[in-house]
């Protein structure tokens, strides 16, 4: 877990799916945000969001394509700032 904790710690940004609730994903964007690492978060399903997140930006994507094309313009956007 140090290893984990180490790697969002130094890290530029942090992209995590939040799809199927994984409780170790929200633990991990719970320490980025607290460790001020900006986060991308995406999921499957908005209505699935759990805890804080409901407030969030979220991208959602049903296929990868989908992923691919939204992430690439958030990413773009984020470089611009």
């Amino acid at each position: 877990m140090d290893w984990v904790r180490n790697r969002i710690k130094t890290a530029k940004l942090v992209i995590a799916d939040l799809t199927e609730a994984n409780p170790n994903v929200y633990l991990e964007v719970g320490y980025a945000w607290g460790c001020e690492v900006p986060t991308v978060l995406l999921t499957k399903d908005t209505d699935d969001l759990k805890f804080d997140t409901r407030g969030q930006r979220c991208l959602p994507y049903k296929r990868i394509k989908d992923l691919e094309d939204s992430l690439t313009k958030e990413l773009k956007a984020l470089n611009h700032k």
